[in-house]
């Protein structure tokens, strides 16, 4: 989970972050929700997708 309080004036943008792996295998990688707390109507999401982690050598 990840959580931020932002201000936001534009209709779109970017918000990215990052994660550490530490097991290696393929894993389905949920889409992200982000919603308003105040603006119900106020969402994004992403789609859902994979990602392969190779071990370390």
């Amino acid at each position: 989970r990840f959580v931020a309080a932002l201000d936001l004036y534009k209709q779109r943008f970017t918000l990215a972050y990052v994660v550490r792996a530490v097991t290696p295998g393929s894993f389905v990688m949920p889409g992200a929700v982000i919603e308003d707390m105040y603006k119900s109507g106020v969402v994004g999401r992403t789609a859902v997708g994979r990602v392969s982690i190779a071990a370390s050598e």
